[in-house]
């Protein structure tokens, strides 16, 4: 092999290794049956949704990911063998190529690397069900917005019946006596006045 050769494959080499360093995950798929229109609208799917989609040579890969936390997929890499890493949302690759398997009726899981656990077929299948981040942190923010809001509306029908309470009138005695009466005049005879109570809010 010329030195030209061995230089393009070493490059190759270098930019899978660089792909799974920064991947929080990677799914092997069988491409088996992918025409290239299919592939090419399947990468632009997966691109918009934050996925790279990658088709290398298994004994590239093998290399690769020797000494890494992806070492495992070596076990996977025999036939067509097509890559999704995930940069950023961990299970984004399971799903999203879930949902492309399902389009198509074409090609299946291999395994997968999530979050430095492996995953055989079975496993990513399952992880491909799970909700995605945003929908994850929409759920979480519902949890915690509906407790808020009884507490905020509970403390407003505090505050409204501590104001009812608060509120009101009374007769007493115009003398300084203060005993309360319930006709015009108290009970040492003289006469009664309103004296009106309640809350200062």
């Amino acid at each position: 092999m010329s030195v030209e050769s061995l230089q393009a494959k070493q490059a190759v080499i270098d930019e899978i290794k660089d792909k799974f360093e920064r991947a929080k995950s990677a799914v092997v798929v069988d491409y088996m049956g992918i025409t290239v229109e299919e592939a090419d609208s399947m990468r632009k799917q997966l691109r918009e949704a934050g996925i790279d989609y990658t088709v290398y040579k298994n004994t590239l890969v093998t290399r690769a990911i020797q000494g890494t936390e992806f070492e495992s997929l070596a076990q996977v890499l025999s036939g067509p063998s097509a890559f999704a890493f995930g940069y950023e949302d961990a299970t984004a690759p399971a799903r999203e190529l879930n949902s492309v398997i399902k389009k198509l009726n074409k090609m299946t899981f291999k395994a997968g690397i999530v979050e430095g656990e492996f995953y055989d077929q079975e496993g990513i299948l399952a992880i491909a069900k799970l909700p995605s981040r945003d929908e994850l942190i929409a759920k979480f923010m519902g949890s915690i917005k509906s407790p808020v809001s009884i507490l905020i509306t509970g403390d407003r029908r505090s505050e409204s019946r501590r104001r009812r309470a608060g509120t009101g009138s009374r007769r007493t005695c115009s003398s300084s006596c203060g005993r309360n009466a319930c006709s015009g005049r108290s009970s040492c005879g003289n006469a009664c006045r309103v004296v009106s109570y309640g809350s200062i809010f």
